[in-house]
């Protein structure tokens, strides 16, 4: 089993730019309905793997059953969906129908729940599988624990899912300290006084900015203010600083994965074309190491830009998937005062 859900986890891996347009049909009949197999259910056999379950009047994409009994509710979207609009939904279908396991997926990312657990229905989910961030054997161990039919018949599941739940708790807990200890007070503003003295940022410092403007103070500018995504390094020469949005993209379709290592930059009117039309955007094609921050939303539900490292672009990788492609090259940057200061 472990072998045979490797393979497939590689293939996805590799196919993921391909998946990343793909519709909800092709993403369970190439990826969900694979790993079924290997985890050994039957989908050939609708009393066990039923597909398009009704249930208050609504439909679930899958419940998985044994013994005449529904045991799983998942729910399927596509890559490019936001899951979180579509965990309230789920839980409350679940709940009323008294169902202890759902799971919501795009093929790549996998959402565990206990929804018969109390508390608010946020609360409830427990633990999640990423194809693309985390470990493969980490991956394969949850697969089979969690989702196994060996495991669900036995009951052995849902004690895994309650152990993964207290670490997921925890972990959620540990990151939003490291946050807070990071991210912009109430005006707005960072205490960027610690890391000045320290002389460096690093990617494990989670280090947090409200607005591009105070990235690009870090590094020897002055500015009061400042809008652009990019701009040259104001001391060391061939370097840009860069500030890619994940959320909030406008015309951009911006995506992180690799654990961090690798930035996807897509243009929803098309990238290359995107690129021809905006003068303001510099060659993508060029050299320059880019110091990254991307925009995203912290655990406190605020917008900022958080330090990623320092991206190079991949030429052939960009050339051939004819998405702009950039591997991270170094965790760590020195940083400076402003010019005027020195």
């Amino acid at each position: 089993m472990e072998g045979e859900i490797n393979k497939l986890i590689s293939v996805f891996k590799n196919r993921y730019s391909d998946f990343y347009t793909a519709n909800e049909a092709i993403i369970k009949q190439t990826i969900i309905l694979p790993l079924f197999i290997n985890l050994g259910w039957d989908i050939y056999d609708s009393e066990e793997v039923f597909p398009e379950y009704s249930t208050g009047g609504q439909r679930v994409d899958y419940s998985l059953r044994l013994e005449k009994q529904n045991k799983v509710f998942i729910e399927a979207k596509k890559i490019r969906e936001d899951l979180s609009i579509h965990q309230e939904q789920l839980l409350q279908y679940a709940f009323k129908a008294g169902i202890e396991v759902a799971v919501l997926t795009n093929g790549f990312k996998w959402w565990f729940y206990l929804p018969l657990n109390p508390g608010d229905w946020k609360d409830r989910r427990c633990c999640s599988i990423d194809m693309i961030h985390q470990d493969e054997n980490e991956i394969i161990k949850n697969f089979i624990n969690f989702l196994s039919k060996e495991n669900i018949l036995s009951g052995k599941s849902i004690e895994h899912l309650k152990s993964a739940k207290t670490l997921y708790q925890q972990k959620q807990s540990e990151d939003e300290e490291r946050t807070r200890t990071t991210i912009s007070d109430n005006k707005n503003e960072y205490n960027r006084g610690n890391y000045v003295e320290k002389g460096y940022i690093d990617v494990q410092d989670n280090f947090f900015v409200k607005r591009i403007v105070d990235g690009c103070n870090l590094f020897g500018y002055n500015y009061k203010g400042f809008q652009r995504g990019f701009v040259k390094h104001p001391i060391e020469a061939g370097r840009r600083l860069w500030f890619p949005k994940i959320v909030n993209k406008g015309d951009w379709d911006n995506e992180i994965i690799d654990g961090g290592k690798t930035i996807i930059e897509r243009s929803e009117i098309g990238w290359r074309k995107k690129l021809s039309e905006d003068p303001e955007l510099i060659d993508p094609f060029n050299s320059d190491e880019r110091v990254t921050f991307t925009g995203e939303i912290d655990s406190f539900g605020q917008y900022g830009y958080r330090f990623r490292g320092v991206f190079l672009i991949d030429k052939e990788m960009t050339k051939e998937k004819g998405v702009g492609i950039y591997k991270r090259i170094d965790t760590r940057v020195k940083i400076y005062k402003p010019l005027s200061e020195i």
